[in-house]
């Protein structure tokens, strides 16, 4: 069959491949809160998935936790000062280094080899997405893999008689950003919400890693030209403004998926994750037809990646009956064939091969197009980044206020750059 097949594509590019279903785990009876950040597509397939895990172990009750992303990680935060995590955190490559090293998630590798988390089918490069340098052990499970995409209206390039093509130039995206601008008045979305996927994207064409625990890599000259493509796109009117670009909540009002009137508020495009699509899909409705490419690189196949889309962890804050619980709820995240027909891999694509394998015949078309797609990335990708160390989300926050200052003028994108690196510097080594 084509998804098996093509699934051996990714395992012998990557080494990524998927996990097959354990039976009969046991857990202890336990009161536990499982916490995410999400949207209402995934709220509303993760409280019916939790619905089918306490049919099958009634003794355990879970207590569910969602909030939007900033929300998410400020609640955890606050709860890990505290030492109050919740049992079972989902977890971003972004943030475990720093949780592991500060002591708070626990090592899986005594639930993995007591087969109570059963990875005996899950490759070792998949495992080992869940250790990190700070802290020797396991501390996260994989429970999806994605890869970096653009995600664009296909309806209105389909309207405007433009092909978007995989593995596109920085020239070529400017190009076709302008003649969509030109004939329709729709904008593109290059440089607000998280603009460190962009900015990571180019640096890693270069084969600069953006963040690791010494500091900003490269040198000041390696950021200025993503400022100067913002400052570029805003100058000719291609780009969205700060005004019309921000402050939206939501896949709802997201500026692709919305229909403003206005077409300077809409954007024919986004940077993304390929999970993405299938809640971006949902939230456009009937409206739209979305599709997915690879983000502009002038090196596409050091720029594409695969990775783990997000993670489970346990906290060490809870008691020993809880996290044996805990453990289960993973496992059959996982490994649950009925599980996943309700998540359907809104949070990366499968990581079970007896799942992808007793699904393929019903995935949806977002789904279908996901599994291609990684497909494609497989055979032209580097391996992903190292987790970004402490200090990181402070970087991204100084980013995120600097791309805004750029697009309203306030400073050059030298000036930028410089601000970025040289704070950005201070930042990562004070948190160390």
């Amino acid at each position: 069959m084509k998804r098996m097949k093509t699934a051996h594509v990714i395992l012998f590019a990557l080494t990524m491949v998927f996990a097959i279903a354990a039976c009969g785990i046991a857990a202890p009876q336990a009161d536990i809160v499982l916490a995410w950040w999400g949207n209402p597509t995934r709220n509303e397939r993760t409280e019916r998935a939790v619905d089918l895990f306490m049919q099958q172990f009634g003794q355990v009750k879970v207590e569910l936790q969602t909030a939007g992303w900033d929300d998410y990680w400020l609640a955890i935060g606050a709860d890990a000062a505290a030492r109050q995590l919740p049992t079972v955190i989902q977890q971003d490559w972004a943030y475990i280094e720093q949780y592991a090293a500060n002591g708070h998630l626990l090592d899986l590798s005594e639930f993995v080899e007591s087969g109570l988390i059963d990875t005996s089918n899950i490759a070792d490069a998949v495992v080992n997405l869940g250790r990190v340098a700070a802290a020797e052990g396991l501390f996260a499970l994989s429970i999806g893999m994605n890869g970096g995409a653009m995600i664009y209206d296909k309806t209105l390039t389909d309207e405007l008689g433009i092909t978007i093509n995989h593995n596109m130039s920085i020239g070529d995206f400017v190009n076709i950003s302008r003649e969509i601008y030109e004939k329709s008045g729709v904008r593109t979305l290059w440089a607000y919400g998280d603009p460190s996927n962009p900015l990571e994207n180019m640096l890693r064409a270069n084969g600069i890693i953006m963040m690791s625990p010494e500091g900003l890599g490269g040198t000041v000259e390696d950021y200025v030209p993503f400022f100067e493509l913002l400052k570029q796109g805003i100058d000719e009117g291609w780009h969205m403004t700060v005004a019309d670009g921000t402050g939206r909540e939501g896949m709802g009002e997201d500026p692709m998926v919305l229909n403003d009137p206005n077409p300077a508020r809409r954007s024919w495009m986004g940077l993304y994750w390929s999970n993405q699509l299938t809640g971006l899909q949902e939230a456009a409705g009937d409206t739209k037809v979305l599709d997915l490419t690879t983000y502009p690189s002038n090196n596409p196949g050091a720029s594409n990646l695969i990775r783990s889309s997000m993670y489970f962890s346990i906290s060490t804050h809870g008691t020993r009956e809880q996290q044996e619980a805990g453990a289960a709820l993973i496992n059959f995240w996982n490994n649950d064939i009925e599980a996943n027909k309700v998540l359907a891999a809104e949070r990366g694509l499968f990581v079970s091969t007896a799942v992808m394998e007793a699904l393929q015949g019903e995935m949806p078309a977002a789904l279908a197009m996901q599994s291609d797609y990684l497909d494609m990335m497989a055979v032209n990708s580097s391996p992903p980044n190292p987790p970004r160390p402490a200090g990181a989300a402070q970087v991204v926050d100084l980013l995120r206020t600097l791309c805004e200052q750029v697009a309203n003028g306030a400073v050059t994108p030298q000036a930028a750059a410089e601000r970025l690196f040289g704070e950005g510097n201070t930042m990562i080594r004070d948190a160390q």
